[in-house]
């Protein structure tokens, strides 16, 4: 698939095939194509040439947009219901559900992602940053999508919901739905995708499994993969494909060149 704006050309010969249930991380440096391929998935943009299909259906059908729900970094626009149980609550609303299958898909959602139940009665415009990206989250959850999409999903998020994150995904992985994360927080889109693509003007070099992603030098790697790296390199017995802080302390501490909080 290639697209241009104009006479430059933005994606060039990018191919990837995504399965349901499959976790696949994207990122690659600002003005590599990421967010030209997001609006080109959820049908805002045409490829110049190429296929775009999910379970069989073209990216001109209704369906396809139907079965891809989409997480955009800026959530709070996706939100203008009067409550939060009714911004969650309309997507299944408009498959004409009856009221208790809709009550049903949207405490699921609301589980799912942990939203705290005393706000489904207050305005979605009422509550922090954090909690809106969530409200969004359920609300596409609710609409049991086949595939999604999350644009940067960990920034804006509080501690607690960056903590929470990978447990939502790791559920959506559960339900069987097929997930792109799209982000530069390399750390936390190794942590939550066992497959990486990387984007690099326009085109895919590389796209494989992540511990493949670590062993090539080729590419940017973590600040705490590279500290280990560096420490394996001078004779430590450290795991040099470390990509979490939490495993990185822990393993320090083991040579009594650190302390962990295990709480």
């Amino acid at each position: 698939m290639n697209f241009s704006y104009g006479q430059n050309l933005v994606l060039q010969n990018v191919s990837m095939y995504i399965k349901p249930g499959e976790i696949v991380g994207l990122t690659g440096p600002v003005g590599a194509g990421k967010s030209t391929f997001m609006r080109l998935l959820v049908g805002l943009l045409e490829p110049d040439n190429g296929i775009m299909k999910i379970d069989g259906y073209s990216h001109s059908a209704k369906r396809f947009r139907e079965m891809i729900g989409v997480l955009f970094q800026h959530s709070s626009r996706q939100l203008f219901e009067k409550t939060v149980y009714d911004d969650i609550a309309f997507g299944p609303s408009n498959f004409g559900l009856d009221k208790r299958d809709i009550e049903a898909q949207v405490q699921n959602a609301v589980d799912i992602v942990g939203l705290d139940e005393s706000l489904l009665e207050v305005s979605p415009f009422g509550i922090s940053g954090g909690e809106q990206k969530l409200v969004a989250l359920a609300g596409i959850i609710a609409q049991l999508p086949r595939y999604m999409l999350l644009d940067e999903p960990f920034a804006g998020l509080d501690t607690k919901g960056k903590t929470r994150l990978p447990y939502i995904i790791q559920a959506l992985q559960n339900m069987g739905v097929g997930i792109i994360v799209i982000s530069h927080h390399l750390d936390k889109l190794l942590e939550v995708a066992p497959r990486i693509i990387y984007l690099r003007d326009g085109r895919v070099c590389f796209d494989g499994q992540r511990q493949q992603y670590l062993l090539d030098d080729t590419l940017p790697l973590p600040a705490i993969t590279n500290l280990m790296k560096g420490l394996h390199e001078r004779g430590l017995p450290v795991n040099p494909d470390t990509f979490t802080v939490k495993s990185a302390m822990k393993q320090l501490a083991k040579l009594g060149l650190g302390d962990v909080d295990d709480a």
